[in-house]
């Protein structure tokens, strides 16, 4: 399984993107691969609102309808993962990084996701004394 951030989506559906064209290759790899992708409902409300503030809220709705045709595995926050976000938020030195990403090292740590997709350097700091793989 394979745990991806809304930067990812938000680079793919941006064609001006920095990110666009290493997200979209990327994401067609994992694709080809039958690689199962986990994301979360906060991951999709981050990217709607994205969207629609920076695109258009059309490419907005575009995004939220292909999540719904997708299978990808659509983890939603709980209070045991907004306790276990919240307990991480708070050790978390760093004034930047946001809860919202906590909320996704929760679900990575909760359900033992061993890679990752982000082009989020919080990500690379919080995951690589954690044992995540990176694609």
């Amino acid at each position: 399984m394979v745990f991806v951030d809304s930067n990812v989506f938000i680079a793919i559906w941006d064609l001006d993107n920095i990110h666009h064209q290493i997200a979209y290759e990327k994401s067609r790899n994992l694709a080809n691969e039958g690689e199962p992708v986990v994301i979360s409902n906060i991951v999709i409300y981050e990217v709607a609102t994205i969207m629609a503030m920076r695109l258009s809220k059309q490419k907005s709705l575009a995004f939220l309808d292909s999540i719904r045709k997708s299978e990808f595995k659509i983890i939603f926050i709980d209070q045991q993962i907004d306790r276990l976000a919240h307990d991480i938020f708070e050790k978390i030195k760093d004034k930047n990084v946001s809860f919202f990403d906590c909320t996704s090292f929760a679900i990575i740590q909760k359900f033992d996701i061993g890679k990752i997709f982000s082009f989020d350097k919080d990500f690379l700091k919080y995951g690589k004394n954690l044992g995540w793989q990176f694609v």
